[in-house]
């Protein structure tokens, strides 16, 4: 659904959310890893060098079971960077965990379904994205 769903847009940057639901719903790692090289392979056909920010799973207490796979998955693509001068990884995998050690304690930062993050995890996520969403709206040529 590239073409319906972003090439339309033109973005100048795209900031993409994905893999823990991906990883939750039975894909591997190396099946997140494969997508991902397929996501960026259409957007260098439709979009050329427009940057993308690959925003890391996050683990969430109704998903435990699946963290490690998540992580993995973070890692591969994190990987998948140093291949890619068009793709940045940004992490808020960490910012879950008590003290940023994964797999320890996670931290008070979801709503009751354990899943999505509380006003505390979105300002955790936004002190991370931020900075690099500032960056590309500062660009000369960024949508308005």
């Amino acid at each position: 659904y590239f073409d319906k769903i972003v090439t339309p847009y033109k973005p100048r940057a795209i900031f993409l959310y994905a893999g823990e639901n991906d990883v939750v719903n039975g894909l591997t790692p190396d099946e997140v890893l494969g997508d991902m090289k397929k996501y960026m392979d259409y957007k260098t056909r439709a979009l050329g060098n427009t940057p993308v920010y690959y925003i890391s799973a996050k683990a969430s207490p109704a998903r435990l079971p699946y963290a490690q796979d998540q992580q993995k998955a973070n890692e591969l693509v994190q990987g998948l960077t140093r291949e890619r001068e068009d793709l940045t990884y940004i992490d808020v995998a960490h910012g879950v965990w008590e003290n940023g050690k994964l797999f320890g304690k996670l931290l008070p930062v979801f709503v009751e379904d354990g899943i999505h993050l509380n006003d505390v995890g979105r300002k955790e996520w936004t002190r991370v994205t931020k900075p690099h969403v500032d960056k590309e709206a500062a660009r000369k040529d960024a949508c308005r």
